[in-house]
């Protein structure tokens, strides 16, 4: 099968480097320096190598884990191979794809290297450059011409007995949708080191009457045995930030959340963010901070564990709450007839540390409904970026946030520096709805990759520094046989949370809801087969 290639533009400059002789500080180099020649189209298929370019420079997929009977290949790396060239000081592959360049050193006589941190289901062309000294200030481009491959898309296995809903595994006895998580990492008290620990929405039993979100802990330390990943207690009726038994001007139903784990100058402790429509009818954006520290189980500075009265919610009461994103009225510049702010996730940078410590440049998407003035459309992810005091909106010249329309659920995952991706559903794709049902249907699953280099500040993440909306790729689910799961399984896959559990990007998780349009939904796990 051969692909079209895209039409490529370099917008900026990443560097990674791998190789004895690496230079993080070396120029990229000019791409325009070599000419269009031989292109090389990969489909994931094995030995599927093309037509080689400059140096006999070829690229070829890397297998990934073998699903059943279905074979996948990386998501985020290539194998190129050459001829080592002569009278060099290292080698030079440049890769230009996605609006980013990346480039890549390996030692004169190198012969293969593995080319990483690459966006799936993209199209990368790859240019040899030979670097003539160590800062390979002027490099020049290998005669023979470019090559060009399409990075394979994601496949993500669905934790199952089986194939179909009725057999997908249920990682916490009770749990239902508006699913967080949160991994522990160095520092973390000695009973969560090395665990996840899971924000939920029960179902109603068999904790009857609690709504809102409650603590699901591992059962084990996360490792790459699939067994540790997909194991919670349930902590509901015990543990938890629910809905009052009166109505407070912001809180009366508790909706999804997310536990953010603070550090440094913010404190040791887990801030719980949750939406909640209030007494007025308007949904915002609040949170709660822990009162057992790490442990993240305590929300309330009472006698209670448990948040659930507007007594505990009032001015003084023991989960007297705090505003993060507000609606027009608000206290704040919150835009132009802002009602309601709700389904969000903050881009933490996990990878770097566990705990949030209150980086200026952290971005929040959340959802905003129609708003006058500035969209029609139901289903938009406004664009927040901390600010050292405040969650403030990036806007346009109308004062509207900046929005990406008909997307659903959002879902980052940080990458490394100021790399992350983020994942979606698109509800205006109804293929595979059940009709009638009442429960949500966001659609089909699409990520999209942000770079800070792309724009302004080469460290913080920017609006302007993430794919379009339309450039999101496709995510492919299977079930444990290699089969694909059809329209309606995936599109019924609702309220996903990503991230890395032992904070190494070859093993990503993903815990979702899942119905099939008839059943309660409940919460099931999947696991990245082809980082």
């Amino acid at each position: 099968m051969r692909k079209q290639v895209l039409a490529l533009s370099v917008v900026s400059s990443f560097v990674a480097c791998d190789g004895a002789n690496a230079n993080p500080d070396a120029a990229a180099g000019d791409a325009s320096a070599s000419a269009a020649a031989d292109v090389q189209i990969l489909d994931g298929s094995v030995g599927d190598t093309g037509a080689p370019g400059a140096l006999g420079l070829t690229l070829s997929t890397i297998a990934g884990k073998t699903i059943g009977t279905t074979s996948t290949f990386s998501s985020s790396s290539l194998r190129a191979t050459w001829t080592p060239p002569s009278g060099v000081d290292h080698v030079r592959i440049q890769m230009v794809g996605g609006g980013d360049t990346l480039t890549f050193n390996a030692a004169k006589d190198a012969k293969t290297l593995d080319l990483t941190d690459l966006n799936s289901s993209t199209s990368y062309t790859a240019t040899v450059l030979l670097c003539a000294d160590s800062a390979c200030a002027t490099p020049t481009a290998a005669s023979g011409g470019t090559v060009t491959a399409d990075v394979p898309a994601e496949s993500w296995v669905l934790q199952a007995t089986g194939d179909g809903t009725d057999k997908a595994t249920k990682i916490v006895s009770d749990g239902n949708v508006r699913i967080h998580a949160i991994a522990y990492g160095a520092g973390a008290p000695v009973a969560q080191a090395g665990r996840t620990q899971l924000y939920y929405g029960p179902q109603p039993s068999p904790q009857a009457g609690v709504q809102g979100l409650v603590v699901g802990p591992a059962k084990q330390v996360a490792t790459t045995d699939a067994p540790t990943l997909i194991a919670f207690d349930s902590l509901a009726g015990s543990s938890g930030v629910e809905k009052p038994t009166s109505a407070t001007l912001w809180i009366n139903e508790v909706a999804t959340g997310q536990a953010v784990p603070l550090g440094g100058a913010l404190g040791d402790k887990i801030r719980l963010y949750f939406e909640s429509n209030g007494s007025d009818g308007k949904t915002r954006i609040i949170y709660v901070d822990s009162v057992d520290g790490y442990v993240g189980r305590d929300f309330n500075s009472g006698t209670e564990t448990r948040c659930r009265t507007a007594a505990d919610y009032g001015t003084g009461g023991g989960c007297e709450p705090k505003l993060a994103i507000g609606v027009t009225g608000d206290t704040g510049d919150w835009g132009l007839a802002l009602t309601n702010v709700r389904q969000f996730k903050i881009g933490v940078k996990t990878l770097d540390d566990w705990r949030w410590r209150g980086e200026v440049g952290t971005f929040m998407w959340v959802t905003i409904d129609q708003t006058t003035g500035c969209t029609t459309d139901s289903h938009n992810q406004a664009y927040a970026v901390w600010d050292g005091t405040g969650w403030k909106f990036q806007k346009d010249s109308k004062n509207c946030p900046l929005l990406m329309s008909d997307a659903q659920a959002p879902s980052p995952l940080h990458l490394g520096g100021a790399r992350f991706k983020m994942y979606f559903g698109t509800p205006s794709d109804k293929t595979g709805a059940v009709t009638p049902s009442k429960l949500p249907f966001p659609g089909p699953k699409r990520v999209v990759y942000a770079n800070g280099a792309r724009s302004g500040d080469a460290s913080v993440v920017d609006y302007a520094d993430w794919d379009a909306r339309s450039a999101g790729r496709d995510v492919t689910f299977l079930w444990p046989s290699g089969k694909t799961l059809n329209a309606s399984e995936e599109g019924y896959l609702d309220d996903f949370v990503h991230l890395t559990p032992t904070f190494d990007k070859s093993l990503q998780v993903a815990y979702l809801a899942m119905t099939d349009g008839t059943v309660p939904p409940f919460s099931v796990a999947a696991i990245l087969a082809n980082p």
